[in-house]
């Protein structure tokens, strides 16, 4: 994703030469000329000097980072310096990736309602396999895993649902107390009903 940065611009009257001067916050960021019909041509690393005839569209960038465009324009005078502030490309999303996380974010809570459907359904064996299935797909989620020992302990696999319920219980974290609430409450129910283990 290209983002369009504004650039501190320091104009300098008095100096004799009138260079424009790129220069990044980030060590080994490369500059490159982008004014021929976005072709890329590699001027050096920042801090760079502009060759003469400097107006135009320029673009900076080093792998991890989000790409910085700057713009010098035309009858631009005296000494230019474009500080280019880049960031880190984890801490943007570009719109593809942001649609891929809600198309599977979706996908996610569409299964959820399906396996729930299923088990109001008393369609067990269906409702394990979708939950095995979103399990794999997401095998760090503690829902899916609850979802699928859910559907162990309607299918009457009560010991199996109940070592998952137990090993939840050490994973869920203090902030998720209405979660670690409801699965304690499952699990002393189950020790109940088998005779108070």
């Amino acid at each position: 994703m290209n983002c369009l940065v504004l650039a501190i611009i320091l104009f300098n009257p008095s100096t004799a030469r009138a260079d424009v001067r790129i220069e990044s916050n980030v060590a080994g960021s490369k500059v490159y000329d982008v004014s021929e019909g976005g072709q890329k041509k590699l001027l050096g690393e920042a801090p760079t000097v502009l060759p003469e005839g400097r107006a135009g569209a320029y673009v900076v960038e080093k792998q991890g980072y989000v790409p910085v465009q700057v713009a010098v324009p035309e009858g631009s005078s005296g000494a230019i310096v474009l500080r280019v502030q880049m960031k880190d490309a984890t801490e943007w999303l570009t719109a593809a990736q942001e649609a891929a996380v809600k198309g599977r974010l979706e996908g996610a809570l569409d299964s959820v309602l399906q396996i729930q459907s299923l088990l109001d359904q008393r369609q067990v064996r269906q409702a394990q396999q979708a939950s095995e299935l979103l399990k794999s797909e997401f095998p760090a989620s503690v829902m899916a895993r609850l979802l699928y020992a859910n559907s162990l302990f309607i299918g009457g696999e009560l010991q199996k649902a109940e070592s998952i319920y137990v090993s939840l219980l050490k994973e869920i974290p203090e902030n998720r107390r209405v979660l670690r609430e409801a699965v304690q409450a499952v699990v002393d129910r189950m020790k109940r009903r088998v005779g108070g283990r």
